[in-house]
């Protein structure tokens, strides 16, 4: 079982990391033997994003251990229809992740690190940010900026967020980051939580109040 990574991070938080080696028929005859709505294999996508995505999935319901409803949001968010839960999923190439909190809002992403980062970060990162990141950063620096923001964006949950302006992130030492969503009146600042797995990079935050 490619089970990488189960951790408990706060009170009846749990987050996972699959390492992906199955195929497509292993993922989806367990999703579909637990009932899950909200959930469709079919599509214009490849199959390489099928794989994921069930992947995603399937990581998500080893963490709840119990019947959920996956289905999202008018912003595009996966919830549970039929639970009081938060959940937040991501893939990547060969692994998926996911957390589930029955109490904190929480985000996470994981990216797999390749040098293309550097053609698209002018999207994403701030003048500060660049600052401190040099001249000439490593792909698993940027790529850790990247990621964080996007697990800021899906803890926030809601679109119409720049990642320049509305994303901050305050580098505390070599690897240790802080974000700000700060996005009309509302705005707080979060731990990014991150560890690099083989060539991903994962990060995570909760909205637990610290």
């Amino acid at each position: 079982m490619p089970l990488i990574k189960l951790q408990t991070i706060a009170d009846d938080t749990q987050l996972g990391v699959w390492k992906i080696d199955e195929g497509l028929d292993f993922f989806m005859a367990y999703i579909e033997s637990r009932g899950v709505e909200g959930y469709s294999s079919t599509g214009k996508v490849s199959d390489k994003r099928k794989l994921e995505y069930a992947a995603s999935r399937y990581l998500l319901l080893q963490l709840c251990d119990e019947p959920i409803e996956i289905v999202k949001d008018s912003y595009g968010k996966p919830y549970l229809n039929n639970k009081p839960y938060h959940i937040s999923i991501s893939h990547t190439k060969n692994f998926a992740a996911a957390i589930f909190s029955k109490h904190f809002a929480v985000g996470v992403d994981i990216e797999h690190i390749h040098q293309r980062v550097h053609k698209v970060q002018h999207k994403f990162l701030n003048g500060h940010e660049k600052q401190w990141l040099g001249e000439a950063p490593s792909t698993n620096m940027v790529t850790l900026c990247w990621s964080a923001k996007e697990s800021l964006y899906k803890l926030y949950g809601k679109k119409q967020l720049d990642f320049i302006e509305h994303l901050k992130l305050i580098r505390e030492n070599e690897n240790a980051l802080r974000g700000i969503i700060s996005k009309d009146t509302f705005e707080r600042e979060y731990r990014v939580n991150n560890e690099q797995i083989e060539n991903a990079q994962l990060t995570y935050v909760v909205d637990d109040g610290g």
